[in-house]
């Protein structure tokens, strides 16, 4: 069995392979917010909602993030901190996006964004590079998503054979003509809470239960083996 490849290796190749490829697409710069694409490069995303969050990939040049003080211990400990990325940072009541200029290449004019940038946030970034084009980079990520290492082709397989099992045991746990109802005693330990006292349907905040059938399960249902 060969070992765990390196995370911080993994995550620095897929970088550098993200500039390139924004080269040959004609960017200056990509710039990624919270999401899939942002752990999917740096191993790591936290949701800044309103605050502006950005990893800046130029075409030419070193990566650097830029994140909130009032997040940064949200990153200490993630993957980004081993790797060959600047953290830089801006504090509420200083201008976000002056911050992000520092940081993109001064010669920038395309700056190519991810599928998940809030419109505020991309709006801003253009509007502080004078003549800026703003282009989209879900498609220049998803050449490099699709094409997975043979580390993720083998974790695949391994999330394949598990749902595999699973379905093969399928048949064990349905059964003609059983109903969908639960047992007697489930139902009386699912209507109690923490306290042990029994649920009311009545109070604030309650959610409200399953819908759950009586009805039978048929032979020519799906799941059902013949």
């Amino acid at each position: 069995m060969s070992p765990d490849p390196d995370p911080v290796a993994v995550l620095t190749d897929r970088l550098a392979r993200l500039a390139e490829l924004a080269g040959t697409s004609g960017a200056d710069v990509v710039l990624i917010t919270p999401g899939p694409d942002l752990a999917y490069f740096v191993g790591h995303s936290i949701g800044s909602h309103e605050r502006l969050t950005c990893l800046v990939v130029p075409a030419n040049g070193g990566p650097s993030l830029l994140v909130p003080t009032l997040e940064r211990p949200g990153w200490t400990g993630s993957p980004v901190e081993r790797m060959d990325v600047s953290i830089g940072t801006w504090t509420d009541g200083q201008d976000p996006y002056a911050a992000l200029a520092d940081l993109l290449p001064a010669d920038a004019r395309v700056l190519s964004v991810d599928y998940h940038m809030p419109a505020v946030h991309a709006l801003n970034a253009q509007a502080i590079v004078p003549g800026a084009e703003l282009t989209l980079a879900g498609e220049t990520i998803a050449q490099l998503r699709m094409r997975k290492s043979s580390d993720e082709v083998t974790a695949l397989a391994a999330a394949g054979a598990a749902i595999d099992r699973v379905q093969g045991r399928i048949a064990e746990w349905l059964r003609p003509r059983r109903t969908r109802w639960p047992p007697t005693s489930r139902r009386r330990s699912s209507t109690r809470g923490t306290s042990g006292r029994t649920s009311s349907s009545s109070g604030p905040a309650r959610t409200a239960p399953a819908r759950i059938t009586r009805r039978p399960i048929g032979s020519s249902e799906p799941g059902m083996s013949s």
